[in-house]
């Protein structure tokens, strides 16, 4: 039997560990998809997942926060400081994960890209062997509040020039944000759907209907920050046909809403957190999902599930968005404002009033671009590919395309 290719795959977050976060969900996957071509070990260049640990710190951040000059100077101090911590705390280790790598002797390095963290690219430089980030974020900005606005400068052009030095996986095409021209070398990748959730759908006709005849409009997530609920919402307010809406929740972190809850005109639903198989039921009994809001580069996990589930999407104008779907498959609106939402939260309670053929066709078409473009083993398919692509940097790692 002919030996494959090493390929060690790095992560240099903890908090991407966490098993149900899309990050922790990408990283199983990702290795699951690599390993039917490469013989893929997972590399920390960090601490493990520690559930008890990430609770006592989580708690310990709640606490009251001083006011006065000399909590002004100390927090300005800290700021000042902790950047440059961050970045020498990531190196200090530097030779044990060289050490590490370079007795396990990959072929390739695979590298979920982390805040000022460097390491495999130079480790992959010392070993002479291919490096290649995927890249889920832009991390300068993710980390911009936190720090002063010429550190913020420094990060993002040292993450711009570690990824334009080697072989870079965009998801959702973060590239454009970072003024790196998409090319064999910086690649245009998605989140993506699993191929059993989306079995379970092959055959659901979709729209169930309701004893009362509402529209069941879903959102799954997390509630964060940039999903902007606040501004789906708000939209809510405004809609014509709240009689004939029913909103549901399914995730987490929505107690902060209660009180907005409650001054809707439409019922919600709170589901709560929802393992696969319950969530796989749930959506069966719905007939729109949504999402209120993204960013350019956003590519919603959600979006490729609400696609799978047969359910008519309602989504944002925003590059990748229109880059991926066109109006015979999804319902766009004006990004960032709650009036547009609105229409076309009316617009898609008037299609299920109008009929099933245009929301079949909606559907149907929707359902079938994710199977065929979106589910785990396509999107892997393509990054196999171009790792293993012989342009990049030196023959290529095996004979599969």
């Amino acid at each position: 039997m002919e030996e494959r290719p090493k390929c060690a795959y790095i992560v240099a977050e903890t908090a991407c560990l966490y098993p149900t976060s899309g990050a922790g969900k990408h990283i199983r996957v990702g290795m699951e998809e690599l390993a039917k071509v490469f013989e893929v070990e997972l590399v920390l260049f960090c601490k493990p997942w520690d559930n008890s640990v990430s609770v006592l710190n989580a708690a310990a951040q709640t606490g009251r926060q001083r006011k006065g000059p000399a909590a002004a100077l100390k927090t300005f101090l800290r700021r000042w400081l902790k950047w440059w911590y961050i970045l020498f705390s990531n190196h200090r280790s530097f030779l044990k994960y060289y050490r590490t790598i370079r007795d396990r002797k990959p072929d390739f390095i695979y590298e979920r890209s982390a805040y000022l963290n460097y390491n495999g690219l130079l480790i992959a430089r010392l070993l002479k062997i291919p490096h290649c980030y995927e890249v889920n974020g832009i991390n300068a900005r993710d980390h911009a509040s936190r720090y002063m606005a010429l550190y913020n400068w420094i990060s993002f052009h040292l993450e711009r020039r570690a990824y334009r030095s080697t072989l870079s996986f965009f998801v959702g095409g973060l590239n454009t944000e970072m003024g790196i021209p998409e090319s064999d070398r910086a690649v245009v990748i998605q989140n993506g759907i699993d191929e059993n959730f989306l079995d379970g759908f092959r055959y659901h006709s979709g729209r169930t209907g309701s004893s009362d005849k509402k529209v069941n409009l879903v959102f799954v997530g997390h509630a964060m920050d940039h999903h902007r609920l606040d501004i789906f919402f708000e939209a809510l307010r405004k809609i014509s046909h709240s009689d004939r809406l029913r909103v549901h929740l399914i995730g987490s972190n929505f107690a902060k809403y209660d009180e907005l809850f409650a001054r809707l005109p439409v019922e919600v639903v709170n589901h709560g957190i929802q393992e696969h198989d319950a969530l796989r039921e749930t959506l069966k009994k719905m007939d729109a999902g949504i999402v209120p809001f993204a960013l350019d580069y956003h590519s919603n996990m959600k979006v490729f599930l609400y696609g799978a589930a047969r359910l008519v999407v309602l989504l944002p104008e925003t590059r990748n968005f229109k880059r991926l779907f066109d109006a015979g498959e999804a319902i766009f609106f004006e990004n960032g404002d709650p009036q547009p939402l609105a229409k076309a939260i009316d617009r898609m309670v008037e299609l299920f009033g109008s009929g099933d053929t245009e929301i079949r066709e909606m559907t149907d078409r929707l359902f079938e671009k994710v199977r065929n473009e979106y589910v785990w083993p396509a999107i892997y398919k393509d990054i196999i590919r171009r790792i293993n692509h012989p342009r990049h940097e030196g023959a290529a790692l095996t004979s599969v395309h």
